[in-house]
């Protein structure tokens, strides 16, 4: 159990750490600058991917989760909205941050 926390608390604290690239994108490029600053094995790149992978799963999962709950609590006209915000949001994250691919937080294809 303590292995799976300080795992995951790796994995989290990675992409603060090298928060100045373009995320894992398709091409890896945090991944790869993360490999080169660390020294990392293949096997290792292999397994930091992995986790990468899965946590973005998780996270998607979680605001899925999220989504169905306040469909619960808000109105069809105050979900619409919460919804429009939320996607103005996304817009304005993605222009300070010039992002090249869809930021739905999905794993970058294999």
């Amino acid at each position: 159990m303590k292995r799976t926390l300080i795992a995951l608390a790796f994995a989290c604290a990675l992409p603060v750490a090298f928060a100045g690239g373009q995320g894992m994108g398709p091409d890896g490029a945090k991944l790869d600058r993360m490999a080169a600053a660390l020294q990392l094995t293949d096997e290792q790149k292999t397994r930091v991917k992995a986790l990468f992978d899965e946590h973005q799963v998780q996270r998607q999962a979680m605001r899925e989760q999220m989504r169905a709950r306040m469909a619960e609590v808000l109105t069809p006209e105050q979900l619409a909205k919460h919804d429009a915000m939320r996607e103005q949001r996304r817009g304005e994250w993605k222009e300070r941050h010039g992002r090249h691919r869809d930021c739905d937080n999905k794993p970058a294809a294999n």
